[in-house]
């Protein structure tokens, strides 16, 4: 998400100086809505406050207009093109997570890790099993593209979202 941040701030600052008006310094005011005051407790990094600025780094002109009009061709290029050849978000624009397997300690219900595949994973539960003497088991959760099934303002529209979700 922060990416995302920098990249629509530096273009909100390019149009502002081309309008004629000074800009030195970008941030993002976040209102962290499930921060709770007694999460310091559980982490050393956890915030302090609810709320929270986050500077961004600011882009000198020739960067956010090199990206603005990579942006600018990407849709141009778009437009002539039929829908179902339109190119589909980057995993990093879907938010996409990857499928996950979970160790989890019994019948305990946070996982004692989390790996990339199965076989990590029964690995992981036999060397635990053996150490402790416990019985662990796997769980697998399949990834998704995030922003696609939850956020996206274009879901209707996009090919992709629709291989996503039985109609």
């Amino acid at each position: 998400m922060g990416n995302n941040w920098e990249e629509q701030l530096n273009l909100y600052g390019l149009m502002f100086k081309e309008a004629g008006f000074e800009v030195d310094k970008l941030q993002v005011v976040a209102i962290l809505r499930d921060w709770s005051k007694f999460g310091g407790q559980r982490s050393q990094n956890y915030p302090d406050k609810q709320v929270q600025a986050i500077p961004i780094p600011l882009w000198n002109r020739d960067k956010a207009l090199a990206y603005t009009k990579g942006r600018v061709a990407l849709h141009k290029a778009a437009e002539s093109l039929p829908d179902d050849d339109i190119p589909i978000c980057t995993p990093e624009e879907r938010w996409h997570k990857e499928d996950a397997w979970k160790v989890f300690k019994g019948k305990n219900k946070r996982a004692t890790r989390v790996l990339k595949s199965e076989m990590e994973a029964e690995n992981l539960k036999a060397a635990m099993e053996k150490k402790t003497g416990h019985d662990y088991r796997i769980e697998f959760f399949e990834g998704e593209d995030v922003r696609c099934l939850h956020y996206c303002p274009c879901a209707e529209f996009c090919n992709h979202y629709k291989s996503l979700v039985p109609f």
